[in-house]
């Protein structure tokens, strides 16, 4: 019995270390792979997004950089406005 209770509590650590892996967080500034990777695009969707000025984007050094942040915020604001928009169609 004390070896199964041992078992059990050594199985939660493991599960418990694994929610927290370094690689399942998202850094605070994104390179445009990892954009798209987060988005679920194409790397030159969101770089054709960029160059359509459709998204948040500073060019630093010569390479493109993201604020998650900013992104999070751009999508529901997005996401807000389709819906938005949906909703005074359906009244009209």
């Amino acid at each position: 019995m004390h070896f199964e209770a041992s078992l059990a509590a050594s199985k939660k650590e493991v599960y418990m270390e694994n929610q927290n892996k370094p690689e399942d967080i998202v850094p605070e500034i994104m390179t445009l792979q990892e954009v798209a990777d987060y988005l679920g695009l194409h790397y030159l969707t969101i770089y054709r997004l960029i160059q359509e000025n459709k998204i948040p984007a500073a060019k630093i050094g010569g390479s493109w950089r993201f604020r998650k942040d900013v992104l999070d915020q751009w999508i529901n604001s997005d996401m807000h406005q389709r819906f938005r928009k949906r909703r005074i169609r359906k009244a009209a």
